[in-house]
Order: C-alpha cells, then sequence, then structure tokens
C-alpha cells in the first residue's frame, strides 16, 4: 500500500468521524433534549409504587364495581324471571270442543218477523210498494 492511499483512507476516516459529530450536535440543538444530570433532585420514587392510601382506595373502587355489576346482574335476572312469569299469564289453555256443539244464531231482523213466508223481501204486498203487508217498511231491502 502506497503513503498516497493510506493518507487518502485516512484523511477520509477523520472526515467521516467529524460529519457524524457534527450532526449529532445538531440534531440534539433541534430537539432540545438534555443528556446528562440534572440540577433537580430524582422524584421518580413518588411515582413508583402507589402509596398504601391509593392502594386502599384502588381496592374499595374495585368492590363497589364488583357489588354494582352483581347487582346489575340479581336485577336483569329478576327481570327474565317476570318476563317469564308474565309470558306464563298471558298464555290461556282453552279446552276442546266436546262432541256435541251448540250453534247459537242470531236474529238480525231487528225485531221484526216476516209473516208471509213466501220470499218477503220487505217491499210490501203489491207491486206499487204501498204497503199493506206485515213490514213497517215501505220499499228496499233492510241491509242497513
Amino acid at each position: 500500500m502506497t503513503f498516497r492511499k493510506f493518507a487518502t483512507g485516512a484523511a477520509l476516516t477523520i472526515a467521516g468521524l467529524l460529519a457524524a459529530v457534527g450532526i449529532g450536535l445538531l440534531a440534539n440543538s433541534i430537539s432540545g433534549d438534555n443528556v446528562g444530570l440534572s440540577a433537580q433532585p430524582l422524584s421518580a420514587s413518588e411515582t413508583l409504587a402507589p402509596s398504601q392510601h391509593d392502594r386502599a382506595e384502588a381496592r374499595a373502587k374495585k368492590r363497589a364495581a364488583a357489588r354494582e355489576s352483581a347487582r346489575k346482574r340479581r336485577a336483569a335476572a329478576r327481570r327474565r324471571a317476570q318476563r317469564e312469569a308474565d309470558r306464563k299469564a298471558d298464555t290461556v289453555e282453552v279446552p276442546a270442543p266436546g262432541p256435541e256443539s251448540t250453534a247459537t244464531t242470531f236474529d238480525d231482523h231487528g225485531g221484526e218477523s216476516s209473516g208471509s213466508g213466501s220470499g218477503d223481501d220487505n217491499s210490501g204486498s203489491g207491486s206499487s210498494g204501498s204497503g199493506g203487508g206485515d213490514s213497517s217498511h215501505s220499499g228496499g231491502s233492510d241491509d242497513d
């Protein structure tokens, strides 16, 4: 290896190190973060573990949440049971009809009877529609 190649390699190595240091210092000044010891005392021990009071409070909250959850589950079970009971109360068992069933007929003539018996259409006995039959209507049908 010649002296010229060796000097060129050493110069490039030193230039690379200087560039790396310059880029690091520039990045540090841009970010603004300080690296090293601070003049303020360490306060990490205050936040590492919760105090006895905080732990007791957290346990109490957890127990209260568990009680609330159990209360909600019981209320939901009561509502389900009530709905089921309501469904059973709404169901009515109808007995099957016996072998002989009775048919009920209703009179829809409004208390009038047709005395002629020969296809009386409540139009009267004559063709003039003046009446004379046993119907009180003077004509037309009784389909109100």
